[in-house]
This record gives C-alpha cells, structure tokens and sequence, in this order.
C-alpha cells in the first residue's frame, strides 16, 4: 500500500504533537518497508521553514525575557526560577531543531520522495483554482500526490481537515484510487 503524507505528518514527530504516536507507527511501517511511505519533496522543506521562523520567534522570546530576567533575578529567592524560563525557550528552540533533522533523514531513507516539476507547480495552480481555500503549500502537496496515483491501493494522511477535507478534493482522490 501507498501512503502519502504531507509536512504535517513530519511536524507532528518533530514536535511531539498530538498525533506523534501514529505518525511514528506510520515511519516504522514504512522502515520495515511493510508499507511504501510516499513523500512530496515539498513536505520535507516546509517544516524546516517552519522549525526555522519558531526558531527567530523563540529566539526573540527568550531575549525579551532575558531582560525581564534581570529584574527578576534581583529577588534573590526567584533567581533560580527566572533563569529556568529563558533556558526553557533556548532549549526549545535546539531540541525542534535537532528532532527536524533526525526525522527527516528517517523519513528519507524510509520512502519514496516525490519530485516537484513544471508540470506539478502548474497542476497547484489549477487546484488553487479549483479548490480557492487552498494555499499554493496546500495544492503542491496535493498536485503531487494526485500526480503519482497510480491505481495501486494509497492512503493520504494529514491533519490539515481545513483544506484537504473538501468533498470535492476527496472526490478527485477516490477516484485515483486514495479513498
């Protein structure tokens, strides 16, 4: 069986979301190659802009309460506690960071990764088109998966209900054969 996944899936094992369980179950499957993980290549980048902006965002966090820091610290009961918070948000930052890149390679010894061409930027827009909620992110990841249905039995995991959820995108999908 063909699963595709998209960045989601990939977010939700770096950060221990609430679905982390399953999509760990879903790379072990892949990694005992009793199913064939499939994965647009888009996936594998946007987690990493993704993991990159929280990065500068915790980064900027962690400034400004450094700063209130400082005053805190002047309690010298509360010191210990002050500097706890900054180092939380620090070590944050390194862990999502270091989990992003362990998963990735996983993933990508694991499964198949699907190349975004011309022919898939141009079927996104069409989606986009189509389906007008859906982000261009949204409409490559499904440009790809739709682009390698090939009959055999698939399965599309995500978590992005919002989009991915339409009647009419599920349409297109069970009719490729990825109900």
């Amino acid at each position: 069986m063909n699963v595709y996944v998209e960045s989601n899936f990939i977010l939700e094992l770096v950060l221990e979301q609430e679905e982390c369980l399953a999509c760990e179950e879903i790379l072990a499957l892949a990694e005992a190659e009793a199913i064939s993980l499939r994965v647009p290549a888009y996936a594998l980048l946007e987690p990493w802009e993704t993991i990159t902006r929280r990065k500068v965002r915790w980064a900027e966090l962690g400034q400004s309460i450094y700063r209130d820091v400082q005053q805190v610290v002047r309690t010298a009961s509360l010191a210990g506690e002050a500097n706890a918070l900054r180092d939380l948000m620090l070590k944050a930052s390194e862990y999502a960071a270091a989990r992003l890149d362990a998963f990735r390679a996983r993933t990508l010894a694991a499964s198949i990764v699907i190349g975004i061409d011309g022919a898939t930027l141009a079927s996104a827009d069409d989606l986009r088109r189509r389906f007008g909620a859906l982000k261009l992110p949204d409409a490559v990841m499904l440009a790809a998966v739709l682009g390698d249905l090939d009959g055999s039995d698939a399965l599309f995991v995500n978590r992005n209900r919002k989009d991915f959820n339409d009647p009419d995108i599920q349409s297109d999908l069970a009719g490729r054969g990825c109900p």
